[in-house]
């Protein structure tokens, strides 16, 4: 805990040495340094507790926030310090490069994470080949979806359920290929571990294959205001096989991100899972979707309004790469038909460069078969600030 404390303390004054100038980055011999600090505070009130156990968890606990109560007619109020997190990147020349972002936090007070934990640590290489191929080697954030996995990067302060439940891949161990083919075409390809991020290093599951995927990326508009449409695809034997291949998952997502006047803007992701189970057992189906839709009141002030969906149709199938996930919420999901539907509304305020204010109220709907449904109400506040 000492040492936690000395690390956030240390942080925070290398922000405040940063203050004069929030978007400014130390840069000295290809040395930079980088990262945000997310802190606030959140009230839940849960409905009934057989629909939120059907769903795993809901409001403040299914997004990842430790300590959080998930029990019937539970009213909880707390302070949460989300996460500290500082970004080293080392450049040698101009084709090699090292980053390794490092995560704070203390799961007493809420935080996702508790001690200090690595996100990602990478090194990357330009290879000369037409435009350039950019080679990346490590663990890394998946070019896969519409959420990013810092709240600050997002229009809201909680993720969907087709976050919080590993439904997609969030980080990957592995390497990944990049490619510009011009200003508006990309092409990420990615070999990994697996496609659910629960096992950082070593593939321990008995296979003879990596997950492969890839994501195909068309980018159009002004800088500053571009629109951006992806469609992604994965496949990975995650159910072991006795060291044969493995039954096959796959995965399809199409995320999108459109400035459909000035200041507004249309984002989503549309997104099917299967997992093939165990011989003699039932193969998750899961369809998923998110519409995040923001305006920009003026220079400073703007809201959200977000609707996601998660459909398990699998009627009791079993899923061994959702129960690898690193979220602290029960995989309930998987055993039975129904919905997961959530809606939030979020107002934010700029503060200054690199420092805003975001307010979320936010309805979890939890309905499966057999269960009674699940209404649970959360109003949240977030200081987030970049450095």
């Amino acid at each position: 805990m000492k040492k936690l404390v000395i690390a956030v303390v240390a942080i925070a004054a290398l922000a405040l040495a940063f203050g004069a100038n929030a978007e400014e980055k130390y840069v000295a011999g290809g040395f930079e340094a980088s990262g945000h600090i997310n802190a606030g505070l959140g009230f839940d009130y849960i409905g009934t507790n057989s629909g939120a156990l059907a769903g795993g968890s809901s409001g403040l606990l299914r997004d990842q926030w430790s300590n959080a109560k998930n029990y019937d007619k539970a009213k909880d109020f707390g302070f949460l310090l989300d996460e500290v997190e500082l970004d080293l990147t080392k450049s040698f020349g101009e084709n090699i490069k090292f980053r390794t972002d490092l995560g704070f936090g203390d799961q007493a007070i809420g935080s996702i994470w508790g001690g200090v934990y690595v996100k990602q640590a990478y090194v990357t290489a330009n290879i000369p080949a037409g435009n350039g191929i950019e080679w990346l080697f490590g663990r890394f954030d998946a070019p896969i979806g519409y959420e990013a996995v810092d709240r600050n990067d997002n229009n809201t302060i909680t993720h969907s359920a087709i976050y919080n439940f590993n439904i997609r891949p969030r980080y990957l161990t592995g390497m990944k290929f990049y490619y510009a083919f011009n200003d508006s075409v990309d092409w990420h390809v990615w070999f990994a571990n697996n496609m659910s991020d629960g096992r950082i290093n070593w593939n321990g599951d008995n296979k003879v294959m990596p997950a492969i995927g890839t994501r195909l990326g068309y980018t159009w508009g002004e800088e500053a205001k571009e629109s951006t449409v992806g469609l992604s695809a994965a496949i990975s034997p995650e159910v072991n096989a006795g060291s044969k291949l493995g039954r096959m998952s796959f995965l399809v997502d199409v995320d999108f991100n459109i400035w459909a006047t000035d200041a507004f803007v249309i984002g989503g992701e549309a997104l099917y899972r299967q997992n093939d189970a165990a011989k003699g057992t039932t193969s998750t189906k899961i369809f998923g979707g998110i519409l995040d839709l923001n305006y920009a009141f003026s220079d400073v002030w703007d809201g959200t309004l977000k609707y996601s969906i998660l459909r398990p149709n699998n009627g009791g199938g079993t899923s061994d790469a959702l129960l690898s996930t690193m979220a602290p919420v029960a995989n309930a999901l998987v055993v039975a038909k129904g919905y997961i539907q959530e809606i939030s509304v979020s107002p934010a305020y700029q503060i200054t460069d690199g420092a805003k204010f975001r307010a979320e109220y936010k309805l979890d709907w939890t309905k499966y078969s057999g269960f009674s449904k699940n209404l649970t109400h959360t109003v949240l506040g977030m200081f987030e600030y970049a450095f």
